[in-house]
């Protein structure tokens, strides 16, 4: 019998090799979950997986337009507008500005579920 548990927006997962560290962006199998405490490898944490946020340090030198395609750079740690390597993350719900500096990102229609075209680690 199918139970209902959950929206799934928040999930319970074990912390991968390395451990966790609240609201830094992490890949674990094919999602990529913000965890809302830091946590040691195998202990298990509470990840969002999609969602509207915003606080996670962006690219500076970046110009960002609404409902463009975000990525996360995970050896950066930071939101960027460039695919690359990088994974992607959601969409920009508003304008940013380039700065010289690093800054932090407006609001991004965040989804936890990597693509095909992503490679997993």
């Amino acid at each position: 019998m199918v139970s209902y548990r959950s929206i799934g927006d928040v999930v319970e997962l074990a912390a991968p090799v390395g451990g966790v560290t609240k609201d830094v962006p992490v890949q674990i199998g094919q999602l990529i979950v913000i965890p809302t405490v830091s946590a040691l490898a195998a202990v298990r944490f509470n990840g969002i997986t999609r969602g509207c946020i915003e606080g996670l340090p962006k690219t500076a030198s970046q110009a960002w337009t609404e409902g463009q395609t975000i990525y996360w750079d995970a050896e950066l740690g930071e939101l960027t507008s460039v695919a690359g390597d990088n994974h992607e993350f959601g969409r920009a719900l508003a304008i940013a500005a380039s700065g010289a500096t690093l800054t932090t990102a407006p609001e991004v229609l965040f989804n936890g579920m990597l693509s095909n075209a992503d490679e997993t680690t």
